[in-house]
């Protein structure tokens, strides 16, 4: 009588932690899942209302003929690359002979 009492809890306990362990991996799959859906529509909504029209602006910026928006376009994009770290400046090769170039420039 006491063996089969033991024999039933026993068998009790282990589908309570087996459902306990079930309904746990289940919500933090749920709870990942909705970050993960929560992440892409942010991202894609910064990609639409943000750097798609930068990008446009930007466009319309370097097609301008205007010597001043001219001007104005290369300190933005002076600006910018403060933003960078010397040591990635350094090693980029293109951006290095840029900086070379707008330093010649200006003393002229």
């Amino acid at each position: 009588m006491q063996f089969r009492f033991l024999q039933t809890s026993f068998r009790y306990l282990v589908t309570a932690l087996t459902d306990s362990a079930h309904e746990y991996f289940m919500t933090t799959i749920n709870i990942k899942m909705s970050v993960f859906i929560v992440f892409v529509i942010v991202s894609v909504m910064g990609h639409l209302f943000f750097w798609l029209p930068f990008m446009t602006k930007l466009n319309r910026d370097v097609r301008s003929t205007s010597l001043f928006t001219f001007f104005l376009q290369i300190q933005r994009t002076r600006q910018m690359l403060t933003i960078v770290p010397i040591e990635v400046v350094l090693r980029r090769p293109k951006i290095l002979e840029y900086l070379n170039e707008e330093a010649r420039s200006t003393k002229e």
